[in-house]
């Protein structure tokens, strides 16, 4: 009888430890081809809500032509703005082939941006929809909300992003993005002509549900930077929770570069290209 009694206990541990195990996701857990996905729906956002940002100040102090391309669009997107009253909209029409934008991310299809009223006001609700798009071979549908202020309390120019649309990557996967993210406007904002010195500081979270079960969730705990000559975000911390693995992202020293340092709850760092 002890000896059955000695070999239950010994199995109650063994599945106490395997259910443990189960419940409490390790830092091998971790998936790499999924983390690095999540992170393209980042340069996604941040590219479509660059080019639809810049335009719209653009058309408030600088733009001359009703039907023109903006300083930070090369010369295969084709813009057409239409104006109906007190409702305007403004189509980017990037052609059917890749077309390069200044920063070498490669983009096909439309956006189409629209908002009612003055253009003068201080702020403004801006909708904008995809059509046949692609973002460096990436199909992308969507149709999201901006809500823009050209003077927040610091002064500069501020959008919040409700952010909803989803990829399809080469290799089949789909993923649905969603969540909210604002961009300040810290540095270029009285320069719109040159690009080149455009900078942002991103806060906010969201998340990147995969077909296959798999969600990357992001809360930004120290504002990331972006500079519009970079593919990546230079500095900045991000909490992930993966599955229920929660780890940390340090974006960097403010470097370009697509270097981030990852830490796991249990300590581990694993350096990793985004």
């Amino acid at each position: 009888m002890k000896k059955i009694l000695y070999a239950f206990t010994i199995a109650l541990l063994f599945a106490s430890c395997s259910q443990d195990e189960t419940i409490t996701p390790a830092a091998s857990d971790f998936n790499s081809e999924e983390f690095s996905k999540s992170e393209e729906a980042n340069k996604i956002a941040e590219e479509v809500n660059s080019i639809i940002v810049k335009d719209y100040e653009e058309d408030n102090t600088n733009r001359v032509a009703a039907n023109s391309t903006s300083t930070y669009l090369p010369q295969c997107v084709t813009r057409t703005i239409t104006s109906n009253g007190t409702n305007h909209s403004v189509e980017f029409d990037f052609g059917t082939t890749p077309c390069l934008m200044p920063n070498g991310n490669s983009i096909t299809g439309k956006i189409l941006y629209t908002y009612v009223g003055d253009i003068l006001a201080n702020t403004k609700t801006i909708t904008y929809t995809l059509t046949d798009f692609t973002f460096n071979n990436k199909q992308v549908t969507g149709s999201d909300i901006i809500n823009h202020v050209r003077s927040n309390t610091n002064g500069n120019p501020q959008s919040t992003i409700f952010v909803n649309f989803t990829i399809t990557w080469p290799d089949g996967l789909i993923g649905v993005r969603t969540g909210t993210i604002v961009r300040e406007w810290i540095e270029g904002s009285d320069t719109l002509l040159d690009w080149t010195n455009d900078v942002f500081l991103v806060s906010g979270n969201w998340s990147t549900t995969f077909t296959n079960g798999n969600t990357y969730s992001s809360n930004i705990t120290s504002n990331l930077r972006r500079e519009l000559t970079c593919w990546y975000f230079v500095n900045g911390t991000i909490n992930f929770n993966y599955n229920g693995l929660i780890f940390t992202g340090d974006y960097g020293n403010g470097t370009c570069d697509n270097n981030a340092i990852l830490t796991f709850s249990n300590g581990t760092e694993v350096d990793i290209l985004l």
